[in-house]
């Protein structure tokens, strides 16, 4: 589902968002929000993908910064896991044809054979 981070698109699940929002609240201070330490630290797509990692131009925490890293890692294993569905589908698809033309060849050469027999 896509999210706005630093007023940039990222797709998040629902429970990754659910932690960003916790982290955000435990920086949370009287004069600075916490998500203003996500500012200017990734890049992302038109997908909502993060691209390019940046490294911190400012006062950040490590956990902030581990958080994004993981996000990117997270997301692209979701893209990889997708192209693998996608092509585990095409591959079943294709034995699944392979198999039916050769059955219909079986079945073609045991009526030659019986007809050679008789």
């Amino acid at each position: 589902m896509f999210r706005i981070i630093d007023n940039k698109r990222i797709d998040l699940t629902d429970s990754e968002f659910q932690l960003y929002q916790e982290i955000c609240k435990a920086y949370d201070r009287k004069h600075a929000k916490g998500s203003d330490l996500f500012k200017d630290l990734f890049e992302t797509d038109e997908n909502g993908i993060i691209i390019f990692l940046k490294p911190p131009n400012t006062v950040t925490s490590v956990e902030i910064f581990l958080f994004v890293i993981s996000i990117f890692h997270q997301q692209h294993m979701r893209i990889m896991y997708d192209h693998m569905n996608e092509a585990i589908s095409r591959m079943n698809e294709n034995t699944n044809l392979v198999i039916s033309e050769m059955q219909a060849v079986t079945a073609a050469a045991k009526q030659i054979i019986t007809k050679t027999i008789e």
